[in-house]
């Protein structure tokens, strides 16, 4: 009871401690930090992987069925999901929680690296990312040519990415599933024959 008592006894002091108390208290809640967007990181594991000039069927069955079976050997997989669609295949693993995501991109590296030689030929080497807050991409844009497609590569990366890159705070900038040129050279065997080559 001398608490009550004291405090009755010296209203100023009281009164003081109360206005110190709130003061702190004010002053911590204007510095408490706020992030709309905390960075954790889920359990989950993505694989891109770009073939330029294939239709959603031909990534389905060359690309993206291939990596699947290869990635059902890695430990601790709760769940894997697939999409399939022109020029790219996504592979979303969900690994339970507590799970160690640097041993398991480890173990999908392993994987990606035995299956690789039997992906087709222009396909890209798979992407891993691991999924976290800060990597979610804030803008994403889309796009496309009216009359041809080359160069369009050369193009967006001189005049839209290198520019967005000099920008301050941004993170990151990829560009995918740009189509790659090519040049190929028709042989007449029988020429060739003739001329000892």
């Amino acid at each position: 009871m001398s608490l009550y008592k004291s405090a009755v006894n010296k209203p100023v002091t009281t009164l003081m401690i109360f206005v110190a108390v709130v003061l702190a208290g004010l002053y911590s809640l204007s510095n408490l930090p706020i992030d709309q967007y905390p960075e954790i990181e889920p359990p989950y594991v993505t694989v891109m992987t770009t073939y330029s000039g294939a239709n959603a069927s031909e990534i389905e069955t060359n690309v993206t069925k291939k990596l699947e079976d290869a990635f059902n050997s890695v430990q601790g997989i709760k769940n894997i999901t697939s999409t399939s669609q022109d020029n790219m295949s996504i592979i979303t693993l969900e690994f339970k929680y507590g799970k160690n995501l640097d041993e398991s991109v480890n173990d999908i590296r392993g994987c990606i690296d035995q299956i690789y030689d039997y992906l087709p030929t222009g396909c890209s080497r798979p992407a891993i990312y691991k999924l976290s807050t800060s990597m979610m991409p804030i803008l994403m844009y889309t796009f496309t040519a009216k009359e041809s497609y080359m160069g369009l590569e050369k193009l967006i990366d001189e005049q839209v990415s290198n520019p967005l890159k000099r920008i301050d705070g941004i993170g990151a900038i990829s560009v995918i599933g740009a189509p790659d040129r090519y040049v190929y050279v028709n042989v007449d065997q029988n020429k060739l024959d003739a001329y000892n080559l």
